[in-house]
């Protein structure tokens, strides 16, 4: 889920410039989130689910309060949040990689595309043996035992959609299991922030890059 206090007419937020430049070089920047973009203007489906979020009673928080009720939710940005949970293990270290590039766009070929979205279907049944472990019901374990291959074109957006909204799901579920304990909280509800989990391997080089601010639970 993506909010946005305050948004320009162009540009980037300064939570964007500060991604890009963490995450850039793993092909995982994000786009500009402004008012040039239909979807960020106050008709558009974005602000739209925020003001039915706040109907609802939920707050945006920097993160949300470990294992407790509440109503909060939080500006995510899957792509670095799958550089963090997914590294390249090494013979002596570890390093980050891209996110799969399984989004269809023009200059990709269909079993380039197909390869990458079975990765991330690979990554996501892998937190399955994760903390907290991602638990599938037997219909979504159904829907992902496809063979993707088969769903060219238009029909492919829905398994690209099934696997992003698993993926946010685990994300919401890991900042409630965690709390503050293994968040890094990029910007602030002022000016734009995204929550991403942490890497807690050994001399992470995300670390090295940025220290990793989380607010209070």
């Amino acid at each position: 889920m993506r909010s946005m206090r305050r948004l320009s007419s162009t540009g980037q937020r300064p939570v964007e410039v500060q991604l890009t430049s963490l995450f850039g070089r793993y092909d995982a920047g994000p786009h500009s989130a402004n008012c040039s973009n239909p979807n960020f203007q106050a008709t558009g489906r974005i602000q739209g689910m925020v003001r039915l979020l706040h109907d609802f009673g939920f707050v945006q928080q920097t993160t949300v309060r470990k294992q407790e009720s509440q109503r909060a939710f939080v500006e995510v940005f899957p792509a670095p949040a799958l550089v963090i949970l997914f590294p390249c293990h090494l013979h002596s270290a570890h390093t980050h990689c891209r996110p799969p590039r399984y989004k269809h766009k023009h200059q990709r070929s269909w079993p380039e595309l197909c390869s990458e979205w079975e990765i991330y279907r690979a990554r996501l049944r892998s937190l399955e043996c994760r903390e907290p472990a991602l638990k599938f019901s037997a219909e979504v374990r159904k829907q992902i035992g496809i063979d993707v291959a088969e769903f060219k074109g238009a029909q492919y957006k829905q398994f690209d959609d099934l696997l992003d909204g698993i993926f946010c799901a685990y994300l919401a579920y890991y900042f409630w299991h965690w709390g503050s304990d293994r968040t890094w909280v990029i910007g602030d509800l002022e000016t734009g922030c995204v929550t991403l989990p942490t890497c807690d391997l050994p001399n992470c080089p995300l670390k090295v890059r940025a220290p990793l601010l989380a607010g209070p639970d």
